[in-house]
């Protein structure tokens, strides 16, 4: 990144790290433990931005699968 002028720290890349594995669903305490936090608060804390979006369309998700659930029951 040094030789494209755009100034990255490691931690940088641990946040977007972070941030990344929390977007995609992993549990809040498996990412504590592999950034080696020895609680999950500490993620709550510094990262809880990254999860507030995730409850949306839930709703509609678990209406699905229960739908879909009910078919294979009928059918």
């Amino acid at each position: 990144m040094r030789g494209l002028g755009i100034p990255v720290r490691f931690h940088d890349l641990r946040h977007y790290h972070a941030s990344a594995v929390l977007e995609a669903g992993l549990p809040v305490p498996y990412v504590a433990k592999r950034l080696g936090h020895a609680n999950a608060q500490m993620i709550l804390t510094v990262y809880g931005h990254v999860l507030e979006g995730q409850g949306v369309g839930l709703a509609d998700r678990l209406a699905a699968q229960r739908a879909a659930a009910q078919v294979r029951r009928i059918g």
